[in-house]
């Protein structure tokens, strides 16, 4: 006759040994999903000329390049972003222009309009940060267009530039301009998810 006490062992080591088993396999399911997506979405980087210079060129998956499928799937996710950055309510209605006004605004305009942007982010920080998580799970670029070498502007002289901007050798400076204004804001999602912006111009990974 079997002893109790060895049935209980031998049943609780064999219930132990299926625990670890599905374990073992579930994390290998994963990994190998993992790598799948990896293989599939990664972007690829490679060195070329570019405006003259050696640079490294990083593309990723483009949707013009995905099967019929894949591209209706990305298209609802791509729906489902325009509908996320609604519900949030991250939409704003474009002042009207008045002709009549001068054109270059006062020190005073600028800076009711510095504060404007202040209030405003500090007002809608969070839901651009859950609109940020939701697009930084897509890995699938819109489409790009491919300039020809007739098609890119001539090479500039970045020291005149800079302190013609008003810029520092050695800072990344990005300037954005509508009808020769520099009025809108440029906002960087570094890779570890925070955000740079006015308010916001160093991260804490140093970016």
């Amino acid at each position: 006759m079997v002893d109790p006490l060895t049935l209980g062992t031998s049943a609780g080591l064999g219930g132990f040994g299926v625990y670890l088993l599905n374990r073992y396999w579930k994390q290998r399911q994963a990994r190998l999903r993992a790598q799948a997506l990896l293989e599939k979405y990664s972007t690829r980087s490679q060195i070329g000329m570019h405006q003259g210079r050696m640079r490294l060129l990083v593309t990723m998956p483009q949707v013009g390049e995905l099967p019929i499928a894949e591209r209706e799937a990305w298209r609802e996710r791509d729906e489902h972003r325009d509908r996320n950055f609604l519900e949030l309510g991250l939409l704003q209605e474009i002042p009207e222009n008045n002709e009549d006004e001068d054109s270059t605004p006062s020190e005073e305009q600028r800076r009711q309009e510095l504060t404007s942007r202040t209030e405003w982010m500090d007002r809608f920080e969070p839901p651009l940060q859950e609109h940020a998580a939701v697009v930084s799970e897509e890995h699938v670029g819109s489409g790009v267009i491919i300039a020809t070498e007739e098609d890119e502007e001539p090479e500039v002289n970045m020291d005149e530039r800079l302190e013609r901007e008003g810029g520092a050798s050695g800072e990344v400076q990005i300037s954005l301009a509508w009808d020769d204004y520099n009025d809108l804001d440029l906002h960087l999602f570094c890779p570890s998810g925070e955000r740079i912006y006015f308010n916001n111009k160093k991260s804490e990974c140093g970016g």
